[in-house]
């Protein structure tokens, strides 16, 4: 095969390359600080601050207070919001990373969604990865 015909799949196979290890990467962080709070967090109630619609769902901002200090964050996306801006609204942080905080109702909620994407995803970001090698081993040894 003429390796002049292999640029054109390995630039192909190093976006795909990129992308899985991105979202191998994201669905990692995301799921983990999840299974973090659930493990870990502290429920109390911050003030909604805002309304943010999203495709179909909705991330609610609100603020809250910890030994003085203000935090200001965003629940994960939530398919109905039942409350208003000014509300009380449940909130669960992490004691260690008082920053790190999400909705009490959104927490854990997808977390067989996270691990089971991460199952597929991460297998197929290492196998883009090695048949990128692969391609490039045919251009410059082939």
């Amino acid at each position: 095969m003429n390796s002049g015909k292999l640029w054109v799949p390995l630039i192909i196979f190093g976006f795909l390359s990129i992308a899985f290890t991105r979202g191998t990467l994201f669905l990692y962080r995301n799921g983990n600080n999840g299974f973090k709070l659930r493990r870990r967090g502290i429920v109390i109630t911050a003030t909604c601050t805002d309304i943010e619609a999203l495709d179909g769902a909705f991330a609610l901002r609100y603020q809250y207070e910890i030994g003085g200090t203000n935090y200001t964050s965003s629940s994960s996306p939530v398919p109905m919001v039942s409350i208003i801006p000014g509300e009380p609204l449940a909130v669960t942080y992490d004691p260690r990373q008082p920053a790190r905080s999400n909705a009490t109702e959104c927490v854990g909620k997808h977390r067989f969604l996270f691990l089971g994407l991460l199952v597929l995803l991460a297998p197929a970001a290492v196998a883009v990865c090695i048949f990128e090698l692969l391609l490039l081993w045919a251009i410059f040894f082939g």
